[in-house]
């Protein structure tokens, strides 16, 4: 796989994760207490039914088709260094892909 259709896949994953979270925050909108400040980040989500958030999370790894548990920072950096990639060359492509 070349460099731009690597680039266009990622990016296209990391744009169904955008919406999947989307859909996620409007589920936790729904349950949310009526006098509860909409949470921004995990932290602030103490009232979250947990398995609702599970199956969300399912769906993501579902819709990316993530079948695997996922791997380690080793792992990455291993795959990188096979494809002869710089330590951050892979992330400056991926920004550079979604600032155009």
């Amino acid at each position: 796989m070349n460099d731009t259709a690597l680039v266009a896949e990622l990016s296209d994953r990391i744009r169904r994760i955008e919406n999947e979270i989307t859909s996620i925050r409007h589920v936790l909108e729904q349950q949310a207490p009526t006098d509860a400040i909409i949470p921004k980040t995990s932290e602030e989500i103490k009232w979250a039914d947990k398995g609702a958030l599970r199956e969300c999370m399912e769906r993501v790894r579902q819709a990316l088709a993530i079948d695997d548990e996922p791997r380690g920072v080793e792992w990455l950096q291993k795959q990188m260094a096979e494809s002869q990639l710089e330590q951050n060359e892979l992330s400056r492509a991926i920004v550079t892909a979604r600032e155009v």
